[in-house]
């Protein structure tokens, strides 16, 4: 019984911690950022980790306009605190965009690339 416990124990630790790289990981995508006056944000999708730590990314960001889409950019693999694509020229019809986003990223030991995040905006979510 003792043994039997030890290795419930073991495993919750485990699963615990096995998702606490991605835990840091912030995702998100917004839509239609045009203040008046203010600085272009655009169109973007970013997956970042705020305290820093850098990790593979890669994201890819879709916009779409009246249910058409207009343009996907994916950025490539970086190593890095904070990964984006953002489109600082998506002015037309400035509230009438709509952005999802992709959000990878890579395990090193399995050698392969894992998803992250899926996020979409129609609004400037600040």
């Amino acid at each position: 019984m003792k043994k039997s416990k030890n290795l419930l124990s073991i495993g919750v630790i485990l699963l615990a911690f096995s998702g606490a790289s991605n835990a840091d990981v912030h995702t998100v995508s917004r839509a239609n950022c045009f203040p008046p006056g203010e600085v272009d944000i655009g169109n973007e999708s970013i997956s970042w980790d705020p305290t820093l730590t850098p990790h593979w990314f890669r994201v890819q960001s879709k916009h779409s306009m009246g249910g058409r889409e207009r343009h996907t950019r994916t950025t490539g693999w970086e190593y890095t605190w904070n990964n984006n694509y953002t489109a600082h020229r998506d002015t037309i019809s400035q509230r009438l965009w709509r952005v999802d986003g992709k959000h990878e990223g890579w395990d090193s030991e399995e050698g392969e690339a894992f998803m992250i995040d899926e996020t979409s905006a129609n609004s400037c979510n600040f």
